[in-house]
C-alpha cells in the first residue's frame, strides 16, 4: 500500500468508499491508483532474462577491471512486470524489455504528491553469466543507477575453461527517471566474452535481473508500523465493528506494517585487518553506515543489526577483500554472539578485489542480533576493501508460523470492490474473506526453510543432483518451516499450496574438491505439477565460480523469481565440475550446510 490508511472516525458508518481506498485504490474508481491490498498483492516487480545479445554485444575486460552496463533494447525477455498493471511498465513488453527497473506505479514511493508519488525502496538482484576467459582472473557483476555503478555483486576468480556467472543483491531506493539495471566485470588481458542467452525462458545459464518493492522511499515517507500486528479474524453476526478496531488490528495496522516491512541496507569502505585463520573462524566487519533503515534497527557503534519483529528473513551479506595472491575468502553472519551462518569460500582472484557474498533465508525472532562477518586463510592477516564497499542487506518476508503445515488463508481476491448497501448479514462472510483472509495471507506468506544435517557423499561430477535437504526448519531457532504444508521430504522438492510468484534462495556447500580446478554450480529447479521432473533444462542456473581451494569448502549460491500454480514444485540442484570423478557434500563446520528456501511475494 504506498498510502498509510485513513482515520477512521468513531460513531460514523462503515463506508464502502473509504473501505475501497484504503484497500484497493487511493482515487476511488481509477485501479490505477493502487493501494492496499491490491497494491501488496500484486507489488511493483520485474523478472527478465537475457535473450539476444545482438545489440548488446559482448562483455569487455582489461587488466583494471572493466564494467559493462547491459541495459539494452529488444535484447531482453520479461517474464513478469507488475507495473503494467497500474502505470506503463517499468521495462518495455515481452521480448522488447531492456533489462531494467524504472518506477512507474502512482503512490509507491508513499505520497499522492504528483513530483514525489513514484518510486520506493527495491530489493535488487540477478545474475551476470560470460564465457569462459583468456586468463584466470577476475569476473562478476554489479548493479547499475542512472547509469553508474552503484553495487557491486560478487568478484571471484574466473575459469579459463568454464562460464563464470557471479550474483549480486542488494536493497536499493529508486525513483524516475533513473533505471535500476545488471551490469557485468571482467579483468583479463583485453578480450571480450559472449553473455550466455536464452530466447525462450529464464532456465539454464542466461543473465537475470529481478526487482521487488519493498517500501516507502525514505526521503518521501518513513514511517513504520513499530510492531508486528494480527489481523482480526473469527468475524460473525456477533462481531461489533468499531473505528478503534478499523484503526487498529481490523484493517490500519496490518496494512501500515506492510506499508514499510523491517529492512535494512548498512555498508563501509573499511580497512579492517582480517586475521588468517587456518580453518573458518568469523571476525567482525565493521560497517558504519546505515543507508536505509527505516525501523532504526542497525547500530553503527556496534555494527549491529537487531531484527525489530520476528518473521523470516532474507539476509545478504558482501564482504569486499583488498587485493593479494592465493587463498580463500568466506563471508557470513553471526546471530546473537554464537550461531554462524556461512557462504561458500571464493577463491582469491589476484588481480583486483574479490567479493565474497551470502545469501539465506533466517528464522529471526524479534530481538536476535545479527553482525557481518569474513573469515580468510592467506597465512596472515588481510584487510578488507577501501574502496569497493561491504553490504548487508536483510529484509522481512513473512510472519513465522507456529507449526508446519498449520497455516490455510489463500491468496486475496483482488477484483473484489465493496458495494453501497450490501445487506448486513452479508458483511460478517465479506469482512472474513476480504479483510481477516486477505490481510492475513500477505502478513502469513507461504514460505519453506530447510537445509541439510547429514552429508551425500559420492554425487556423480559433471552432472546435476537433487541436494537432500533433510532438516524442515528455520537454522536459527528452529521454527516451522513449512508453514503452508508443501514440503515434499521423499521426493525433497517444495510443492506449492497457493499459486503465485516465490523468490527462491538456494545456498550450496561441498567439500573440498579430490582435484583443482573444480567448478561448482548452482542451480534451482522448476517442475511442473503434471509433467514430473523435465530435465535439466527447466534448471535455473546461478552461480558459477572457479575453486582451488585444499581447505574451505566451496560452492556456490543462486537466487531467482518463479511463478508456481498449485502444485508446481521447486527443488534443489547442485554440481561439481571438473573436481574429480565424484564429491561430497559439506560437513565439519557449522552453519556451512546447504540450504534452500523460499516465500511468496506476489500473485
Amino acid at each position: 500500500m504506498p498510502l498509510n490508511p485513513s482515520t477512521w472516525a468513531a460513531n460514523f458508518p462503515i463506508s464502502a468508499e473509504q473501505l475501497n481506498a484504503d484497500l484497493y485504490t487511493y482515487s476511488p474508481g481509477n485501479n490505477h491508483t493502487p493501494n492496499g491490498i491490491l497494491f501488496h498483492a500484486t507489488p511493483p516487480m520485474v523478472w527478465s532474462n537475457l535473450r539476444d545479445a545482438t545489440a548488446l554485444g559482448t562483455q569487455p575486460s582489461s587488466a583494471g577491471g572493466s564494467l559493462k552496463n547491459m541495459d539494452s533494447n529488444g535484447s531482453w525477455r520479461a517474464h513478469i512486470d507488475n507495473n503494467a498493471l497500474f502505470a506503463t511498465g517499468a521495462d518495455f513488453m515481452g521480448p522488447n524489455a531492456a533489462g531494467h527497473y524504472l518506477p512507474t506505479v502512482p503512490g509507491s514511493a508513499g505520497s499522492t504528491t504528483p513530483s514525489i508519488s513514484i518510486g520506493g525502496n527495491y530489493l535488487a538482484f540477478g545474475v551476470c553469466v560470460f564465457a569462459a576467459t583468456t586468463t584466470a582472473d577476475c569476473s562478476g557483476c554489479s548493479l547499475f543507477y542512472n547509469g553508474v555503478a552503484a553495487a557491486r555483486g560478487g568478484m571471484q576468480l574466473s575459469s579459463t575453461t568454464r562460464d563464470n556467472a557471479s550474483y549480486v543483491v542488494d536493497l536499493m531506493t529508486a525513483n524516475p527517471p533513473n533505471v535500476i539495471s545488471l551490469g557485468g566485470l571482467c579483468a583479463d588481458t583485453g578480450a571480450n566474452f559472449a553473455y550466455k542467452v536464452n530466447a525462450t525462458d529464464y532456465a539454464n545459464e542466461t543473465n537475470l535481473f529481478g526487482t521487488l518493492w519493498t517500501g516507502f522511499d525514505p526521503a518521501v515517507n518513513n514511517t513504520t508500523a513499530g510492531s508486528l500486528p494480527t489481523p482480526t479474524t473469527g468475524y460473525n453476526s456477533a462481531s461489533a465493528i468499531t473505528s478503534s478496531g478499523m484503526n487498529g488490528n481490523n484493517l490500519a495496522a496490518p496494512l501500515k506494517f506492510l506499508n514499510n516491512r523491517p529492512q535494512m541496507r548498512a555498508s563501509g569502505l573499511l580497512s579492517t585487518s582480517i586475521p588468517n585463520n587456518a580453518t573458518i573462524t568469523p571476525t567482525k566487519v565493521p560497517l558504519n553506515t546505515a543507508d536505509i533503515d527505516p525501523w532504526g534497527s542497525f547500530n553503527t557503534s556496534t555494527n549491529t543489526f537487531t531484527a525489530p519483529v520476528s518473521g523470516v528473513y532474507l539476509v545478504h551479506g558482501s564482504v569486499a577483500w583488498s587485493v593479494a595472491t592465493g587463498s580463500q575468502r568466506i563471508t557470513g553472519f553471526q546471530i546473537n554472539g554464537t550461531t554462524n551462518i556461512w557462504g561458500p569460500s571464493h577463491q582469491n582472484t589476484g588481480l583486483l578485489q574479490t567479493k565474497s557474498q551470502c545469501t539465506r533465508l533466517l528464522d529471526l525472532n524479534a530481538g536476535d542480533t545479527l553482525i557481518l562477518t569474513g573469515s580468510q586463510n592467506s597465512g596472515g592477516a588481510t584487510t578488507l576493501s577501501n574502496v569497493i564497499a561491504c553490504r548487508l542487506v536483510v529484509v522481512w518476508m513473512s510472519t513465522l508460523a507456529g507449526s508446519n503445515g498449520s497455516v490455510s488463508w489463500t491468496p486475496p481476491d483482488i477484483g473484489f470492490r465493496w458495494q453501497a448497501g450490501t445487506p448486513g448479514a452479508s458483511l460478517p462472510a465479506q469482512f472474513q474473506a476480504h479483510l481477516a483472509n486477505d490481510l492475513s495471507f500477505l502478513l502469513q506468506r507461504p514460505y519453506l526453510l530447510a537445509y541439510q544435517t547429514v552429508a551425500q557423499t559420492g554425487l556423480t561430477n559433471a552432472s546435476f543432483s537433487t541436494i537432500t535437504m533433510d532438516h524442515l526448519g528455520g537454522r536459527i531457532h528452529n521454527a516451522a518451516g513449512d508453514n503452508y504444508g508443501g514440503w515434499n521430504s521423499g521426493g525433497n522438492f517444495y510443492a506449492a499450496v497457493q499459486p503465485g510468484w516465490y523468490l527462491a534462495v538456494a545456498h550450496y556447500a561441498q567439500a573440498v574438491p579430490s582435484a583443482t580446478p573444480a567448478h561448482p554450480v548452482a542451480a534451482i529447479g522448476y517442475l511442473t505439477s503434471t509433467g514430473g521432473n523435465q530435465g535439466t533444462s527447466i534448471q535455473t542456473w546461478g552461480q558459477h565460480v572457479r575453486t582451488t581451494s585444499a581447505s574451505y569448502q566451496p560452492g556456490a549460491e543462486a537466487i531467482g523469481l518463479f511463478y508456481l500454480r498449485t502444485g508446481d514444485r521447486l527443488q534443489p540442484f547442485y554440481q561439481q565440475q571438473d573436481g574429480g570423478a565424484t564429491y561430497n557434500t559439506a560437513t565439519g563446520v557449522s552453519g556451512l550446510e546447504s540450504a534452500f528456501g523460499c516465500v511468496w511475494v506476489s500473485e
